[in-house]
């Protein structure tokens, strides 16, 4: 069995590049919006297949942007209970690189404070 839609999806996103923005986007900006100011963070990423994270205003749902094969893809994850805990943004920083780890918390776990989510990537990916 190869695990759950999410599993996989979030497997298959672990060789990317990830943007985390910071704070929250207007939910009713489309594919053409987000990706303008993903291009506008990096479009040397974008264009290698980096992906996006974007959280809506109600913090109910979380879209991931990524360029592949000449398009974009945008994927959305809405939680009908609880809501997504999400980095609030500061006046100097509109988004964080983040990793693959931080990612799978974010998405999967709604519930819980996760304080630990947006400490330094290499800190997380150190081998166990």
């Amino acid at each position: 069995m190869r695990g759950s839609f999410s599993e996989v999806l979030l497997e298959s996103l672990a060789d990317r590049r990830l943007f985390i923005k910071l704070g929250t986007t207007n939910g009713r900006l489309g594919i053409d919006s987000l990706s303008a100011y993903a291009m506008a963070v990096n479009s040397a990423a974008v264009l290698d297949g980096a992906v996006f994270a974007f959280c809506t205003k109600m913090r109910k749902q979380v879209r991931l942007l990524l360029w592949d094969h000449g398009g974009y893809w945008l994927l959305t994850r809405k939680v009908y209970r609880g809501t997504f805990v999400w980095p609030e943004s500061s006046s100097d920083q509109e988004y964080i690189e983040g990793c693959y780890r931080q990612l799978r918390v974010l998405l999967q776990d709604t519930r819980s404070r996760k304080q630990a989510v947006f400490q330094v990537c290499e800190e997380l990916e150190k081998p166990v």
